[in-house]
């Protein structure tokens, strides 16, 4: 028997409840209706014109990927099913549900980890589709954000949690207690800037250091950092600020 091809235009249950989420947050114009009717329709193609989540979804794939192999070494399935399961509701294959079982058995340790993972992913990947944004003179403000995660802040990076929650728990894993993720970013930051030397008197420094210190960063914005000591000044500005 000839196997159903995936249906690409209907969202999944997974991918609805972050089109549910991305609405109500980024379009508080929108009616209930509205925001009902379009989520009844469940047409992957229309919400995806709205909340744009596809490479959002793909990093957190991504990076759970890197912590299952970490932790268990294995990987997840062909990294395209993986992603169908999620955009569209595709039935997970055997060896999917494997692992959708193993992460629902993660302790909170493992948890934490996996967690922080996806994190990473999908701040790089933000940054790599947002290279226009560093040089618009109306965004200016966001320019922070293109550097690594730990430096930006927790208030910013749960912001991804929108992506990342409905993903995890489709996977098995819940995010029970952002506290606790709070916490355990923050120690994370202080061991990076440990690790790395970072303090106030040298992040300027640091930060100038383009690609060379934050590599996903595209060369236009890493050549305006090396020689822009200003736009450095103002980010470190700006980076201090997300951390209070």
């Amino acid at each position: 028997m000839k196997k159903k091809a995936a249906n690409k235009t209907k969202a999944g249950k997974i991918y609805l409840e972050i089109a549910k989420r991305a609405l109500e947050e980024w379009y508080p114009r929108m009616t209930e209706q509205e925001r009902e009717e379009l989520l009844r329709r469940a047409d992957y193609n229309e919400l995806e014109l709205y909340i744009g989540a596809k490479n959002s979804v793909k990093a957190t794939i991504k990076g759970i990927d890197e912590a299952v192999y970490e932790l268990w070494g294995t990987h997840l399935p062909d990294s395209n099913k993986t992603l169908q399961y999620v955009l569209h509701g595709i039935k997970p294959s055997a060896q999917l549900q494997d692992i959708i079982t193993k992460l629902g058995g993660a302790n909170i340790r493992q948890k934490r980890f996996i967690i922080s993972c996806a994190i990473h992913e999908t701040h790089d990947q933000w940054v790599k589709d947002n290279t226009e944004e560093f040089f618009d003179p109306n965004r200016i403000d966001r320019r922070y954000m293109f550097t690594r995660t730990a430096l930006i802040g927790w208030k910013t990076i749960e912001k991804d949690l929108l992506f990342i929650e409905p993903v995890m728990k489709g996977m098995g894993l819940i995010i029970t207690d952002d506290l606790k993720m709070e916490r355990c970013y923050q120690s994370y930051a202080k061991e990076f800037r440990d690790a790395v030397g970072i303090t106030q008197d040298n992040l300027v420094e640091i930060i100038a250091k383009g690609s060379a210190f934050y590599p996903v960063l595209d060369e236009r914005i890493s050549e305006c950092l090396k020689n822009d000591p200003i736009a450095c000044r103002s980010m470190v500005l700006q980076i201090n600020r997300a951390n209070v």
